[in-house]
């Protein structure tokens, strides 16, 4: 990729570049986000809002009671990953309550203590096929998509969850953006807005995406190796029982 091909994104600021880091090196930096990623709970989390709202909910650290509200997500995506959750009682999955069944990869689904679920292989699942929702529609597992947002000035992502009306979008990004220009995504600022959808009378938030930019190329390649330390820190905090 030359960067008269694409528009270059020149805002993005970070941490490295500037000067922040200290007196940290980059092997600094990846042990610092392992040790973070080993914490429950330890990414700001950031869900598609129900109702049809047009802003999302951003967590706020400095004030945990005050959450920012934006129209607009801006960032890098650093990884990427599906992710299964099953409610035996569906109106708990919007409670916060924790599921009875849970996946963190999409593939194997452990299940809650005392819940009876077999869990296992989610591609098996008699609850993760069409029809087995309630009333004969859609899953009875629900099918999500966490992904990880850098977004400028800060070095630990948030985490978008996707439901299943946004995974559609989501992948036509992806091929689009990305797997056509063979391109990662971590080598571009990701924009991330809402629209609202009405069916059956009831109004949902579906994600929109486009790419605002890419990196310049040494940006990009920080980002890159980021991403990398990040995949592997997921991954190994998904291959842990109890992580």
């Amino acid at each position: 990729m030359t960067e008269t091909a694409l528009a270059i994104y020149k805002d993005f600021a970070l941490i490295s570049d500037q000067g922040i880091m200290g007196d940290m090196s980059p092997e600094e930096m990846d042990e610092m986000m392992e040790d973070i990623g080993n914490l429950p709970s330890s990414y700001a989390r950031i869900k598609i809002p129900a109702g049809g709202a047009l802003q999302f909910e951003i967590p706020n650290a400095d004030q945990p009671d005050n959450p920012d509200y934006a129209q607009e997500l801006t960032g890098v995506i650093l990884y990427h990953h599906p992710a299964n959750a099953y409610w035996a009682d569906a109106d708990s999955a919007t409670g916060g309550t924790p599921p009875d069944c849970a996946s963190s990869d999409g593939r194997t689904g452990v299940p809650a203590p005392d819940s009876g679920l077999p869990g296992g292989a989610c591609a098996e699942c008699p609850l993760n096929v069409m029809g087995s929702g309630e009333g004969g529609r859609g899953k009875a597992c629900k099918n999500m998509h966490q992904i990880y947002i850098l977004r400028s000035g800060e070095i630990v992502p948030v985490v978008l969850s996707l439901p299943p009306t946004s995974l559609k979008a989501f992948g036509t990004f992806v091929r689009a953006a990305f797997l056509a220009r063979r391109q990662r995504t971590s080598a571009a600022v990701a924009s991330i807005t809402l629209k609202r959808v009405e069916s059956g009378g009831n109004k949902y938030s579906v994600a929109a995406f486009r790419v605002a930019g890419w990196l310049p190329q040494e940006q990009a390649e920080e980002t890159k190796r980021m991403a990398q330390a990040l995949r592997a820190t997921v991954r190994g905090e998904a291959a842990t029982p109890g992580a």
